[in-house]
């Protein structure tokens, strides 16, 4: 059960780790499409900014060849007609010669007294002698906060910032000035998009909201721009939810293949296969004593296959079909005889002629199939040990015993016996009998079950025919399904060999066997060997 429940529980974990692994490859796609979006917008952004700024610095450049003298009306009427020409430019100034100070503007005439600026700053990527302020409020009609005044020799322009109109909804931006030393330093837009933007975690999707690009050349003015979630939100919908929906269908695809996989693996067939191919893991090996009818001595077992791999018990009415279906019976026969060789290793070494008795199947023991018996190890082992092995044979599934006469001339050689199982539910007759050349007969349970119960029963009347046969060929009588004391009674008296049933034992692991045989050893006062295993 435990292996079943590892199996449900990888079905959903593996699911959950597809649905996951899609989830971030659709995070990774989003955050690469929204820093290519983003990086785009702030191109378009720079290259506005990059074509006001040249229209403002050749207003600039065609004032300062103008040559002003003073602030007379001529002066002023030509400020004037510019601002008409460039409407990116809200005003124009006249500097005194060598100072800072403003004589007049465009707008307000001449000053009743000079206006000093101070703080000037070179603009950085532009020809030298141009400076600029910002944030002026000197004059009463540059009262705004964002605003800019451009100058180069006697004169300048002053205009508003109108970036984050030309940005549009959902858009915010800082624009900023790399320093010698690296740092930045805010000379436009909005602080906090700066701020924010230094202080970005490892989060690719918060950081694809943000893009710079800087003016040539030296990248020494840089722009910066932040796209709002509902922007981004508006612009992904399509890819995030599409993406979505395909990361739920391959995780439930994959759900779906890992419960069927985990459903092939219950398959009894599939169990059975790799189990054989894994050496037999999960084939076990219970033993049933078979005891002399007279003394009650155990002087044998049968070996009796068992199928458990973790994922439940199967009966062998189930997987013994399976195995035959599966066309590995001398494969599953071989890990049988090999593991009940060694779990009762304890027992033959001090008992040599303890009997083990090995079901075998009727389709490997052909004349066709008979380089199986030669090749086979556990039969080498068994035969160069002299372990006394008796290998059973189902009656019903003997079509011929002409076409097994190279298994009878192996196990004879080998001095392995035969046994007939469950003899009496097929058509044997006395002469095929003889010609099979059998050590055993096994009588079916169905013909031990009736014994006792009514005195006319047809099958347990044909006991004492079935001695008979067994006689004339000289072979020996095990009887099967002994369940009660006057089964055995009557079977003893009836002259049966050896007998096996749930009166005795049940079928049972290694060590419980051993254990078994120990105390009958003791009960029966004969030699108490304790047996164990190493």
């Amino acid at each position: 059960m435990h292996r079943l429940l590892r199996l449900r529980y990888a079905a959903h974990a593996g699911s959950g780790l597809v649905f996951l692994a899609g989830l971030g490859f659709l995070l990774f796609v989003l955050s690469v499409d929204i820093g290519v979006r983003t990086q785009v917008e702030v191109e378009k952004f720079v290259s506005r900014i990059h074509e006001t700024s040249r229209h403002r610095l050749e207003f600039l450049d065609s004032l300062r060849a103008m040559s002003f003298e003073g602030c007379d009306e001529t002066a002023l009427a030509r400020l004037r007609g510019g601002l008409f020409e460039f409407d990116l430019i809200n005003d124009a100034v006249i500097f005194a010669p060598g100072t800072n100070d403003i004589l007049c503007t465009a707008l307000t005439g001449r000053l009743s007294e000079p206006i000093t600026l101070s703080g000037q700053k070179k603009m950085a990527g532009a020809e030298p002698g141009i400076f600029f302020w910002m944030g002026l409020t000197q004059v009463p009609e540059w009262g705004r906060s964002k605003n800019f005044l451009f100058r180069s020799g006697e004169v300048g322009v002053f205009f508003f910032d109108q970036a984050e109109k030309q940005l549009g909804d959902g858009f915010e931006y800082a624009g900023f000035q790399v320093l010698p030393s690296g740092a930045r330093k805010l000379i436009s837009g909005r602080p906090e998009v700066l701020a924010n933007y230094l202080s970005l975690g490892w989060n690719p999707l918060e950081r694809a909201l943000y893009a710079v690009e800087c003016l040539k050349p030296k990248n020494r003015a840089c722009f910066l721009i932040y796209r709002h979630a509902y922007v981004v939100a508006r612009d992904e919908v399509i890819i995030g939810c599409g993406g979505l929906l395909a990361n739920l269908a391959l995780t439930f695809s994959a759900f779906g293949y890992l419960r069927r996989h985990a459903s092939r693996e219950m398959q009894v067939s599939h169990r059975i296969r790799r189990a054989i191919r894994a050496g037999g893991a999960g084939i076990l090996c219970h033993y049933q004593p078979i005891v002399a009818a007279r003394t009650g001595r155990v002087v044998g077992c049968e070996v009796l296959a068992r199928f458990d791999d973790g994922l439940g018990p199967v009966s062998p009415a189930e997987f013994i079909p399976e195995v035959q279906a599966l066309g590995l019976t001398w494969e599953f026969t071989e890990i049988i005889l090999l593991r009940a060789i060694e779990e009762l290793r304890p027992l033959t070494d001090v008992r040599p002629r303890f009997r083990i008795s090995v079901n075998v199947f009727p389709v490997d023991l052909t004349d066709e199939c008979a380089h199986r018996l030669e090749r086979s190890l556990a039969l080498r082992i068994a035969g160069e040990t002299g372990l006394c092995l008796c290998l059973e044979v189902l009656e019903s599934g003997v079509q011929s015993w002409d076409r097994m006469t190279k298994f009878r001339d192996f196990a004879t050689t080998q001095g392995f016996e035969i046994a007939i199982d469950d003899f009496g539910t097929g058509f044997s007759n006395i002469a095929q009998v003889r010609r099979a050349a059998v050590d055993i007969l096994k009588i079916d349970r169905s013909f031990i079950r009736e014994i006792g119960r009514d005195e006319k029963a047809l099958r347990s009347s044909l006991i004492r025919p079935v001695l008979d046969i067994a006689r004339s060929v000289r072979a020996r009588v095990v009887a099967e399904g002994i369940e009660t004391a006057e089964q055995r009674a009557i079977l003893e008296e009836l002259g049966v060999d050896c007998l096996q049933g749930f009166y005795f034992a049940r079928p049972m692991p290694i060590q419980g066997f051993l254990d078994h045989v120990w105390m009958s050893e003791r009960m029966d006062g004969g030699e108490v060997i304790r047996l164990q295993l190493t």
